[in-house]
């Protein structure tokens, strides 16, 4: 049957009852993130960047949420999965 959702979280970080939480998503939720502000102002007029400590989404979405990542130019993973968060927000609300 294979995986329907992965996780991933911050190595500093320890979530004990992680698989109970991932359980009690629904099964419609395709991204869930767990973020803070960060006081790094870079890209603020696009909604800042933030800290992402956990990012939960639908088996299927990698290629989709990640895509653009690229450390070297300064496109780290927080940004790229705080921008398609923003996409989703958007398609659900409009």
């Amino acid at each position: 049957a294979g995986c329907k959702r992965y996780v991933k979280v911050t190595g500093r970080y320890y979530v004990p009852s992680l698989l109970d939480e991932v359980a009690g998503v629904p099964d419609e939720v395709g991204l869930a993130v767990q973020s803070s502000e960060n006081f790094w102002k870079m890209w603020e007029g696009a909604g800042g960047t933030v800290r992402t400590e956990v990012v939960m989404f639908r088996a299927g979405m990698e290629r989709w949420l990640f895509a653009g990542q690229n450390e070297a130019i300064g496109v780290p993973m927080e940004r790229v999965v705080s921008l398609r968060e923003r996409e989703m927000r958007e398609m659900q609300e409009g």
